[in-house]
């Protein structure tokens, strides 16, 4: 069941900006070594569970992606998921968001 139609992550350890889109139902990330597929599925476990790794919390001064440190600009990490939920899909009462959110 496709559940996530796109994920974009900004400012994320070795990411500076990236985002996949069109995805569909799929199991794997494949890619060269070194290439960012484990810092992707880190920036998405941070978004679900705030969790960068298994018992570790997201920290913006450790995980912040720093192309130039000369540069004095605020650190901002974003990481925003689009949802494909089918019609069927209900949040739990305490998750749920208004109808204009979820489009």
């Amino acid at each position: 069941m496709k559940l996530l139609s796109e994920i974009e992550v900004n400012g994320f350890r070795s990411i500076r900006d990236c985002s996949i889109t069109g995805l569909g139902n799929f199991t794997t990330f494949a890619g060269l070594n070194n290439s960012g597929k484990s810092n992707f599925l880190r920036a998405l476990n941070a978004f679900f569970n705030n969790q960068t790794d298994e018992g570790i919390n997201l920290k913006v001064n450790d995980d912040y992606f720093r192309p130039d440190m000369r540069k004095k600009k605020a650190k901002q990490i974003k990481v925003s998921v689009k949802f494909s939920l089918p019609n069927q899909f209900h949040f739990r009462s305490e998750l749920s968001c208004k109808e204009s959110a979820r489009r």
